[in-house]
């Protein structure tokens, strides 16, 4: 739309303009899907099915539906992501809470210390714990009215509210190597380097699935290692369907039911979209390398 916001009639002309096919649209419901999805939000997804990108026109016979179909089924698998990610999470702050809360038992509040952290996340970790974090979080802030001298509350109470991004800061700033060893062993990956940049690579999908992001042309600014259990097709470590595999993996290593649930649900969605939108899936497929998926999953 340029730097001029334009209204929802203006912003159908100007897709017809560039081509778009609104066949099996009426206009009231073409601006009932740009008023409630939004235009800028809808380009992510014809962007790729422009003649080129100096070129706001479209390939001949883009079609509307196309669009709209492509949004959904990432909305559904961002979804689906979201939901067993945060499986993950749970599982891997549990870890991290317990064996480091058994090796320093006589610390409650061991992730305060340089001892066990590193002095940077030490000295940088009041700037996050702090007033706003105490108010914001019910059962801390009950905690510091119970226990006035408290610092700090314990933690399995205080990184109960951490998200998954600064729980993952917390492992990699935890001195004893064997502690890490551990927790990276329990989800099948190892050394701890890979374990550290395969689970970066979960936090980042984690993010994006937060924040609404476009997943299915999203590439990981770094391509992940390789697990000897993961047959990655052509090298491609950095796409959607990489991702998948590998949540797939170290769901195997927290619950096999888990696993078989998350890769009919990946399954399901791909095959009801195949079935009912095909030319939105072949897009979303080829893309995010997914029309592969379901002969090539981790066993």
């Amino acid at each position: 739309m340029g730097r001029v916001a334009i209204t929802i009639d203006q912003q159908i002309q100007l897709l017809s303009d560039r081509g778009m096919d609104f066949e099996g649209y009426e206009e009231s419901k073409i601006k009932e899907i740009l008023l409630d999805i939004g235009y800028y939000r809808l380009g992510f997804y014809w962007f790729d099915l422009r003649k080129s990108n100096s070129d706001h026109d479209f390939i001949t016979g883009t079609k509307f539906k196309t669009i709209v179909d492509l949004y959904y089924l990432d909305n559904d698998i961002r979804y689906i992501l979201t939901k067993y990610l945060n499986r993950i999470e749970v599982n891997f702050r549990t870890s991290v809470v317990y064996y480091l809360s058994m090796k320093f038992k006589e610390d409650p509040i061991w992730f305060s210390s340089p001892t066990v952290m590193s002095q940077s996340f030490v000295d940088e970790f009041p700037n996050h714990y702090n007033a706003d974090f105490i108010n914001k979080h019910f059962v801390i802030k009950n905690h510091h009215n119970k226990y006035a001298d408290c610092v700090y509350a314990p933690a399995w109470k205080t990184l109960e509210n951490f998200p998954f991004g600064s729980l993952f800061k917390i492992y990699e700033s935890v001195q004893d190597t064997s502690i890490k060893e551990r927790i990276s062993d329990k989800l099948g990956i190892k050394p701890i380097e890979k374990f550290e940049r395969i689970f970066r690579g979960l936090v980042q999908i984690r993010n994006r699935c937060a924040h609404g992001a476009i997943l299915y042309n999203y590439s990981l600014p770094k391509s992940l290692p390789t697990i000897p259990k993961i047959d990655y097709i052509d090298d491609k470590r950095h796409t959607l369907r990489v991702v998948i595999q590998v949540i797939e993996y170290v769901l195997h290593h927290i619950s096999n039911n888990r696993k078989q649930d998350f890769i009919n649900e990946i399954n399901q969605c791909l095959s009801d979209i195949q079935e009912n939108c095909p030319e939105a899936y072949q897009i979303y497929s080829t893309k995010s390398s997914l029309n592969i998926l379901q002969e090539n999953l981790v066993v």
